[in-house]
């Protein structure tokens, strides 16, 4: 929560004076309201760490990959797709409230839903299943039930899930070259089906992204691809992206969840910011680090990375 009030403070910092230029058809970009230097004083207290305050019952390993909290509810999910597991933490009691062993190896497929105003846990069970299981609290326990109304079942494998920002519709990457959008009312139609011009690579990390709007969706090649798409999803016309920056195109993501610009990133610790409607390329930043860049999110002006050597950057 402090964190996200700070956020708000930099609402309207204008991102890395990136734009400098007039802009035309768009809006203007707001003054900054915060110098970079405040942006650096940030700091970030430790609330809990899962290795050395929590025992699970059918995890032993030793890396966890993608987690995201659940602020109402105070709970913070976990993946591991190697051990093929995935657990729910309860972070006022420090203790796990949910453990599932699964056929699926995926490291980034769980979501925290809401649907008709109920709580959700999207989890990739198998390499082409998808369940849903509705979170309830009663008598101060947590209760995960799947909801079989809610299941999604495919022909291949799920590379990849993301849903807009209503939780409306859901958007999938099948066997690394169809994207495919579904609504939440009927999951078993695909509403629109699009096959990309050129096979992405297998990846583990988050390489699927829709804008805020859900307009459009931006899509990472992978390990050894210096593309990545942005696909409209009324129109199913997708752009291709080729870098000559990257070596690599991980974590594609809208800045501030807006249709405006996006950025990808790569193996070496290099990121590169795009004009979308221009199609080019308008900032390239080279990290303190060349590791994996392997996560991203924007918001508020802000453009945090995670990477390989466990740092979070904005």
């Amino acid at each position: 929560k402090k964190i996200h009030k700070l956020y708000s403070i930099l609402r309207e910092e204008q991102f890395f004076k990136m734009v400098t230029k007039e802009q035309t058809a768009r809006p203007q970009a707001q003054n900054a309201s915060m110098s970079e230097e405040d942006v650096k004083k940030l700091r970030f207290t430790e609330a809990l760490n899962v290795g050395k305050q929590v025992k699970f019952d059918k995890f032993s390993g030793k890396s966890l990959y993608k987690s995201s909290v659940d602020s109402e509810f105070k709970l913070l999910a976990v993946e591991n797709g190697r051990d093929k597991w995935f657990g729910v933490v309860d972070m006022q009691q420090n203790k796990p409230v949910f453990e599932t062993q699964r056929e699926s190896d995926a490291e980034q497929s769980h979501h925290w839903i809401t649907v008709k105003g109920k709580k959700y846990l999207s989890v990739q069970m198998k390499k082409n299943v998808i369940s849903m299981f509705k979170v309830t609290k009663k008598a101060k326990k947590f209760e995960f039930v799947e909801d079989k109304k809610y299941k999604i079942s495919v022909k291949g494998t799920i590379n990849f899930c993301e849903f807009d920002a209503n939780f409306e519709h859901v958007v999938l990457v099948i066997d690394q070259n169809e994207l495919q959008m579904r609504s939440m009312s009927d999951l078993k139609t695909v509403t629109k089906s699009i096959t990309l011009d050129e096979r992405i690579a297998s990846s583990s990390f988050r390489n699927l992204r829709l804008s805020a709007d859900a307009s459009l969706c931006g899509l990472g090649g992978g390990k050894d691809k210096q593309y990545f798409y942005v696909i409209d999803m009324k129109t199913g016309k997708q752009e291709k992206f080729m870098s000559q920056y990257l070596a690599d195109a991980y974590g594609a993501c809208f800045i501030n969840g807006e249709n405006e610009f996006i950025a990808v990133c790569d193996q070496q610790g290099r990121i590169e910011i795009w004009d979308i409607w221009k199609k080019e390329s308008v900032k390239q930043l080279q990290t303190d680090t060349k590791l994996f860049l392997a996560s991203s999110a924007s918001t508020h002006n802000i453009l945090a990375i995670g990477s390989e050597d466990r740092m979070l950057r904005l």
